[in-house]
């Protein structure tokens, strides 16, 4: 048996998410494509993503609205390729 992925979830006024380690490469790329089946039954999914950086006052907003599978499987790419960048920091 493999070791254990820690998930976090976290439920507040605002709504509910997950937290995963950046390692999780594979982890993080099949809760992205577990959209997949509302998008294929016509549901937009809007991702939406704000953060501000360490020691900077400056904040970024970034939302995406996703119609098709396509479209899906190129935002896992992007993360993934943010998730590359990211262990290269630590």
């Amino acid at each position: 048996m493999r070791e254990a992925k820690n998930v976090a979830m976290n439920v507040n006024a605002k709504g509910f998410s997950f937290e995963l380690n950046i390692m999780d490469e594979d982890l993080i790329e099949a809760v992205i494509l577990a959209l997949d089946p509302p998008i294929n039954q016509g549901v937009p999914i809007r991702i939406i993503k704000a953060s501000s950086q360490a020691l900077s006052k400056s904040q970024s907003i970034f939302s995406r609205v996703l119609t098709n599978s396509k479209e899906l499987r190129e935002l896992a790419d992007d993360v993934k390729n943010l998730l590359r960048i990211q262990r290269g920091r630590i």
